[in-house]
């Protein structure tokens, strides 16, 4: 497993399951709260046990941490309502405006060829469906041009293979390229790794996947550095 893969597999099934939750099955706003406050401390512990500097590990949190409230603002009004008044990005970042800020601070990693990695969470982030800015209309073309403008930057750094990325780098269910692709990928959650089949209907898909697993796979096919 790389190491990418050990500081967020743990958020990213997190994640993964606040997203297939209904909302009448979905624990309180306050429970996920808390308990995506431990993984993402957790996150940024391990990342600096696995030699990430303090900034660099903050840049593997920002994404995550964007996407979870991205996530959770997009369930139903009590949720929501909680969620509002109690950002991650603001606990951590002392921020509320995180879906520009994502864009920004990865133009800033995308200049450094010494952050591929970071890189890396990023792009598994646009993966998952963190749209950000880019969720006004008209803005998914946009945001799919980026995801493939980073999978083919990835790909020129020879830690990732371009025909191993690429039918993994379909979008969630309101892209334009859904039908196109099938994608299987394994299911992990926080307790327990799940496997699970992709199957494309149509324009919509069913997302039943990990990007942590997405991690590995891309990982375990990638060429080792000298």
């Amino acid at each position: 497993m790389d190491r990418i893969n050990s500081i967020t597999q743990e958020c990213f099934g997190a994640l993964l399951q606040l997203r297939q939750f209904g909302d009448h099955a979905l624990p309180s706003a306050e429970l996920v709260h808390r308990q995506l406050r431990t993984f993402f401390d957790r996150l940024l512990k391990r990342a600096g046990e696995l030699g990430f500097n303090h900034q660099d590990a903050q840049e593997i949190a920002y994404p995550i941490v964007a996407l979870a409230d991205e996530l959770a603002l997009a369930r139903a009004d009590t949720f929501r309502e909680y969620w509002l008044a109690n950002l991650l990005q603001f606990h951590y970042f002392r921020e509320n405006r995180a879906g520009d800020g994502f864009f920004t601070r990865l133009e800033e990693v995308r200049k450094d060829s010494q952050r591929t990695e970071i890189l890396r969470v990023y792009y598994l982030c646009l993966i998952f469906g963190f749209k950000g800015r880019f969720r006004v209309r008209g803005g998914e073309l946009e945001l799919m041009q980026l995801t493939e403008t980073l999978q083919r930057e990835l790909a020129r750094t020879h830690k990732f293979d371009t025909e191993t990325l690429s039918p993994h780098g379909d979008r969630p269910p309101d892209s334009a390229v859904s039908a196109k692709r099938t994608l299987p990928l394994l299911a992990i959650s926080a307790a327990a790794v799940v496997f699970a089949l992709l199957v494309y209907t149509g324009l919509r898909i069913g997302l039943s996947s990990s990007v942590s697993s997405l991690v590995e796979e891309v990982a375990a096919s990638s060429p080792q550095q000298p």
